[in-house]
């Protein structure tokens, strides 16, 4: 669950970056689920390269 709210978080700064949203304004519905697919498969990535070693 963390990683999702966390992942809505990156999607709005991602949102911003491409001046798709304003300062102070929420990021919408696909946002928040790239952002949070985005996170998810970063933390998979390092867990399995973790779990290798």
């Amino acid at each position: 669950m963390i990683i999702g709210v966390v992942g809505s978080f990156v999607g709005g700064l991602l949102g911003r970056m491409l001046f798709m949203y304003r300062e102070g304004e929420p990021a919408g519905f696909f946002m928040s689920l790239i952002g949070a697919i985005l996170l998810t498969a970063g933390y998979h990535a390092i867990a399995r390269r973790r779990s290798v070693v």
